[in-house]
């Protein structure tokens, strides 16, 4: 498993005194903006055709996961036909 990555920007928000509060069933402020931002990015990046320099395995799938949340899958990119023998 890859390592998490640390954004130093995001560690000094949430350590800020005016960071807006959440309850317990909601992201937390960052949390949401990231999400936000990587759906973004991923959508900028099937548009572009960026993963077709890639070897893709059906189902290829682009996603994320932020702390020990689930896994967030974003887009199924090369995604197997199935053939019918008749």
């Amino acid at each position: 498993m890859e390592p998490a990555l640390e954004i130093e920007a995001l560690n000094q928000l949430q350590s800020r005194e005016d960071y807006p509060p959440t309850s317990e069933s909601e992201d937390d402020y960052a949390q949401g903006n990231a999400r936000v931002v990587i759906w973004r990015a991923v959508e900028r990046l099937v548009e572009e055709d960026a993963f077709a320099q890639m070897q893709m395995a059906p189902p290829f799938r682009v996603g994320y996961q932020i702390d020990d949340d689930e896994l967030v899958v974003l887009r199924i990119l090369a995604w197997p036909s199935l053939a019918r023998s008749h």
